[in-house]
C-alpha cells in the first residue's frame, strides 16, 4: 500500500522549472536554502511505497478535510521558523494542525536570535511558538530542533528537552546519511573559490567577502533570497541599499564580471559546488551545500542558530526517517 505525505516544500526535487517559473512563482519561500533541507527530506523518505506531494506552502485551515482524507502524515522541514517574520505562519499552522487527525512531524525547526541571546528574558512571539508546538505534540511525540539553543528555548517554554523536542541538527545534514566526506584541498592564488553572504551581515564579514573576490579573482558569487533571482535573471531588481558592501543591483563588481550565480534547484546547486575548492560565506545553507557535495567550506556565524554544531544528532534524525520508510 502506497504512503502519501504531504510535505512543506515549494517544489519536488524531480522537479525541473524554468528560471521563468522559478521568477514568476514562489516556489523557494523567499530563500532557495528551503530547497537543501527539503531535499534532504526527500531523499531519505522516498521509496517505491512512498509518494511525497508538495504543499506550495499553502497554510489554510479550511484544507484540513482534504488533507485528512487524502494523506498518512504531514511532513514539516522547517529553518528559523520562531521568529517574528514568521509569527502569521505559525498562528495559520497551529489552526490547521488543530483541525488534522494524521501524524505531523516537524523536522529542524530553529530559533532566530541574537548571537548571544538571553532566553530569560523572552521573546515577542512565544505564545505563537507555545501554542504551535503544543498543537503539533497532538500529533506527534517528539519535535526535531535544529541546536542546543534551539532546545534550551523550547525548555524554557515548559517543554521537556528528550521527550518533546531533541535536537536533530539541519535535515540538509544528511541529504547522503550519516556520514560527511569531505575532500583534501590546497588553495593557490588559481583556486576556484563559492562566496556567499547575506546583506545583513555585518560590514566586517561582507567587506572580508569583497577582499576574498579581489585575492582570488577565480570566484563566484551564489545569493539566495528570491529578490536576489529576480535580479539575477531580469537584472531590474533591487534590494534596500543599506550596505555599500553588498551586491544590491547589477552594478555591482560580482556582476560585472559576470560571477553571480543562482541556482533553481537543489541537485544542480549541489553538482555546481562539488568544482570549487573552498566555499567561504555568512550563509548557512550556501556551505551546507558546499558540504554535502564533498568540498571544504568556512562558515561564518551571525546569528545564535549559527553557532550550533550542526551535525549533532544526525544519527538520531537518519534513525527517525528510517523509522518512517519502514
Amino acid at each position: 500500500m502506497v504512503k502519501k505525505y504531504l510535505m512543506r516544500s515549494g517544489i519536488a526535487p524531480t522537479d525541473v522549472k524554468t528560471a521563468e517559473d522559478m521568477v514568476i512563482n514562489t516556489r523557494i519561500g523567499g530563500n532557495v536554502g528551503n530547497l537543501i533541507y527539503a531535499f534532504s527530506v526527500y531523499r531519505n523518505l522516498t521509496t517505491d511505497d512512498v509518494e511525497i506531494t508538495p504543499d506550495n506552502y499553502r497554510i489554510n485551515e479550511n484544507d484540513a478535510e482534504k488533507i485528512n482524507k487524502t494523506y498518512d502524515a504531514y511532513i514539516i522541514p522547517l529553518a528559523d521558523a520562531f521568529r517574528e517574520p514568521f509569527v502569521k505562519q505559525l498562528k495559520g499552522y497551529t489552526k490547521l494542525f488543530k483541525k488534522l487527525k494524521i501524524p505531523i512531524i516537524v523536522i529542524g525547526v530553529g530559533l532566530k536570535a541574537p548571537f548571544e541571546p538571553n532566553l530569560k528574558e523572552g521573546f515577542p512571539f512565544d505564545k505563537e511558538v507555545k501554542e504551535f508546538v503544543k498543537a503539533v505534540l497532538e500529533h506527534s511525540t517528539t519535535i526535531g530542533v535544529r541546536g542546543q539553543i534551539t532546545a534550551d528555548y523550547l525548555t524554557s517554554l515548559g517543554f521537556k528537552e528528550g521527550k518533546d523536542h531533541i535536537v536533530i541538527g539541519c535535515p540538509s545534514m544528511y541529504s547522503f546519511g550519516p556520514d560527511l566526506n569531505i575532500r583534501d584541498t590546497t588553495i593557490t592564488k588559481d583556486s576556484l573559490i563559492a562566496l556567499n553572504g547575506s546583506k545583513l551581515s555585518p560590514d566586517n564579514v561582507l567587506k572580508f567577502m569583497e577582499r576574498s573576490s579581489v585575492e582570488y579573482p577565480n570566484y563566484y558569487f551564489i545569493p539566495q533570497w528570491q529578490k536576489e533571482l529576480k535580479m539575477t535573471y531580469l537584472g531590474n531588481e533591487k534590494l534596500k541599499k543599506n550596505t555599500e558592501h553588498y551586491p544590491v543591483n547589477i552594478t555591482h563588481k560580482f556582476y560585472k564580471e559576470d560571477r553571480v550565480r543562482f541556482p533553481i534547484n537543489a541537485k544542480s546547486w549541489i553538482d555546481f559546488l562539488k568544482k570549487p575548492d573552498l566555499a567561504v560565506g555568512s550563509r548557512l545553507h550556501g556551505n551546507i551545500t558546499a558540504t554535502i557535495a564533498g568540498t571544504p567550506s568556512l562558515l561564518i556565524p551571525k546569528d545564535a542558530r549559527m553557532r550550533v554544531k550542526l551535525t549533532f544528532g544526525m544519527p538520531i534524525a537518519v534513525g527517525l526517517f528510517q523509522k518512517m520508510r519502514g
